[in-house]
């Protein structure tokens, strides 16, 4: 019996175009630093964890989920960006399983988080150290 070949898949040899392959791309370059678009993680009513009308609950939540993720990570000695996304409830990202931050004895790693408050809605914006995976 004469079994036809499978045909390709046009998406699958497309150039990589999001942000998660560029970054993987950049990786493989050893001599180049890696840069990213800063992070900015939109905290508002979209997050279980968002109380309509508390802005200062919310800042402080937001606030002490630097507190909180800056312990794990110097437990751990890593800490992944979708990690401080879910304490924050909010979605996770592709990129998120990429960039966060580390510490060790080289590397003494903190994680802080700059808000900006614009009406309803907090954008918190972490000092994300960059790619970790090869640091694990």
């Amino acid at each position: 019996m004469n079994n036809p070949m499978p045909t390709p898949n046009p998406m699958r040899m497309q150039p990589p175009a999001n942000a998660l392959d560029r970054l993987a791309q950049e990786q493989s370059k050893p001599e180049e630093t890696t840069e990213f678009e800063p992070v900015i993680i939109v905290f508002d009513s979209s997050s279980p964890a968002y109380m309509q009308g508390l802005d200062a609950y919310n800042l402080k939540f937001v606030q002490d989920a630097a507190t909180a993720m800056d312990h794990s990570l110097q437990q751990r000695g890593h800490l992944f960006l979708n990690e401080l996304n879910d304490y924050l409830k909010v979605k996770r990202t592709p990129e998120g399983q990429l960039l966060g931050w580390i510490s060790n004895d080289d590397s003494p790693g903190r994680i802080n988080i700059s808000v900006e408050k614009d009406g309803d809605v907090i954008r918190a914006m972490p000092n994300v150290q960059g790619l970790i995976q090869p640091f694990i």
